[in-house]
């Protein structure tokens, strides 16, 4: 019986042990910054984690599922203002997750045809279309619309318009088998799309009605062409708020989307962000907010706390098992000035992130605190604006936000291994 026993513990032993060495085999590498600029705090380069550091639990669970097999596909949702827009900063994030071993990514993510909203797309696809369209941004607080992640909205009432998005601008090599498109699908007077390949024209497989359908292809394409489908007199009008471009491999979806002049009250107006994220299904949900809330001489810090209370509390109702992660804003001038309100805001952040379990990556620390993006300037990493980055400076902090949030996961899976 003894033996039985001894047998049975030295196995589980063994057992653990290759297991241990396998997943910490497929961990992910912390990639290597270097550090050419001094005024970088690259020392403070980490991720706070407030309630004894069990806020990114969950993502991290989700992480060790999809290392040992369990789980095909990672969602992170990462959300903002123009400084996402443009997709310099999370585009890199993006590729580490392609380039690194065990990992890959399993589709482009959430897109929004900025250009049929009159505003600039991101460098990294393209938008063609036909048709009258117009567009509004819940930054235009004397307009409401259906705005979602985007805090965009295009509209037409051509019921012959269509468009077409191409995420495979530079080295991007996406193969798209499964198409989401956001819209109000409870709305009788809309019309409905159609997705137009090389191959066929295909009707929704799913209709869902938290608000988009779905298009499953047989064939993958690198492009995707969506127009509209009048088929009852009603129907007189469409109103887009997003598409998302996946595939059926396995992989990270890295969904971004920011606009230009996002603050928290634009999101807070923004009537279909809880369906968006909902859809979306993130594991981790990560903000980057701020910028322009404290971007004037009379900024209310406690009123912008509340504000962001109530942004968080509705995307925790959406996601309740996702993690968040808070960025907090940058350095910038305001009017050619030190702006002192940006830290003011982090503070902000910071105390929220302990009073409702988020983490948080201190970009205002990390840049080099106050007045530092006049050095960031001076080594063309900032933009002319002293406001926005250059696109070197957003590839960096891309950079080190992927290695903050490997070395945090890093951390946890080591410490899982040790407990066993």
């Amino acid at each position: 019986m003894t033996s039985s026993i001894n047998y049975i513990v030295s196995l589980y032993i063994s057992l653990w042990a290759s297991f241990s060495y396998q997943h910490l085999a497929k961990l992910p590498n912390t990639p290597v910054i270097e550090r050419k600029y001094p005024f970088v705090r690259y020392d403070y380069n980490q991720i706070f984690t407030p309630k004894y550091g069990k806020a990114l639990n969950n993502f991290h669970q989700v992480w060790d599922e999809y290392l040992q097999g369990k789980r095909k596909r990672m969602n992170i949702l990462h959300i903002g203002d123009s400084h996402l827009q443009a997709d310099f900063f999370s585009d890199q994030i993006r590729k580490h997750f392609k380039y690194q071993p065990h990992m890959g990514v399993a589709g482009r993510g959430y897109v929004f045809p900025h250009k049929m909203a009159k505003s600039y797309d991101p460098h990294t696809y393209k938008t063609s279309y036909s048709g009258k369209w117009s567009g509004s941004w819940a930054t235009n607080f004397a307009r409401t619309d259906s705005w979602g992640i985007s805090g965009m909205a295009a509209t037409t009432y051509d019921q012959n318009a269509r468009f077409t998005i191409n995420p495979n601008r530079g080295n991007n090599n996406y193969r798209i088998t499964r198409v989401k498109v956001f819209y109000n699908t409870k709305d009788r007077s809309s019309f409905q799309v159609k997705l137009v390949t090389p191959y066929e024209i295909i009707s929704p497989q799913r209709i869902v009605a938290d608000g988009y359908v779905e298009f499953l292809l047989k064939r993958p394409v690198s492009q995707v062409t969506i127009a509209m489908d009048k088929n009852r007199p009603e129907q007189r009008s469409f109103v887009l708020e997003g598409v998302s471009l996946e595939n059926d491999q396995p992989g990270v979806v890295y969904h971004s989307a920011g606009a230009n002049g996002a603050t928290v009250k634009s999101f807070l107006r923004s009537p279909r962000v809880v369906n968006h994220v909902k859809s979306l299904k993130p594991d981790l949900v990560i903000i980057s907010l701020g910028t322009n809330d404290a971007y004037t001489h009379r900024f209310d810090s406690k009123q912008f706390k509340r504000d962001y209370s109530l942004l968080l509390s509705r995307i925790k109702r959406a996601a309740p098992k996702a993690s968040i992660l808070l960025t907090t804003p940058g350095d910038c001038l305001y009017r050619g000035r030190f702006n002192y309100s940006n830290n003011k805001a982090s503070r902000m952040i910071f105390e929220l992130s302990d009073e409702m379990d988020c983490a948080v990556w201190d970009t205002y620390t990390i840049m080099g605190g106050l007045g530092v993006i006049r050095k960031w300037r001076r080594s063309r990493l900032s933009s002319h604006d002293y406001i926005h980055l250059s696109g070197p400076g957003y590839r960096l902090q891309g950079d080190l936000l992927y290695q903050a949030l490997v070395q945090n996961y890093r951390m946890h899976a080591l410490k899982m291994v040790d407990m066993n």
